[in-house]
């Protein structure tokens, strides 16, 4: 009988610091991932065989979205590194400018490319597009999930031109 307590005990304390461990290491994995995509890193894939017929296509928005210019991490300042086109009100001391993009405002499709370091949720290919009739303050990527781009409730394909 003592033995099978020692032994059962022994299994408990092995099972505790099984699940702390395992429990380290999903939030080593998840803060590496975060921290990863704080750095925005991105490759190329618009030549791949599933995004190359993406480029050079037009699509039309379906409902409003807002274009966002955007200070990258890891000071917040003034410089738009980027234009992010989102169907969603965002808020932050990253956000520099919005303005709304009407339904009907149309997007050409200049490339793709896909996160390197991904969190789930986010998304991790983007398109890199041009706003027609649109001037931005300053020459950086606009971009738009490619899950939000071929959602038929946000855009709408109205130019199919092949990008080979």
């Amino acid at each position: 009988m003592k033995n099978k307590s020692i032994v059962s005990r022994i299994v408990s304390i092995a099972k505790i610091f099984i699940a702390t461990f395992f429990a380290l290491l999903v939030f080593a994995i998840l803060a590496f991932g975060f921290l990863s995509n704080c750095a925005l890193k991105y490759e190329d894939v618009s030549n791949k065989p599933e995004y190359a017929p993406l480029l050079n296509s037009r699509y039309s928005l379906q409902t409003e979205m807002y274009l966002y210019g955007v200070n990258l991490p890891p000071g917040y300042g003034k410089d738009i590194n980027v234009y992010d086109v989102y169907p969603t009100r965002l808020s932050g001391p990253e956000i520099i400018s919005e303005k709304v993009l009407e339904p009907g405002t149309v997007l050409e499709v200049q490339g793709v490319q896909r996160s390197i370091y991904h969190i789930p949720g986010d998304p991790s290919v983007e398109a890199l597009v041009k706003i027609i009739a649109f001037e931005p303050a300053t020459n950086v990527p606009i971009t738009i999930s490619l899950e939000d781009l071929q959602s038929t409730n946000i855009a709408k394909m109205i130019d199919a031109t092949s990008g080979e």
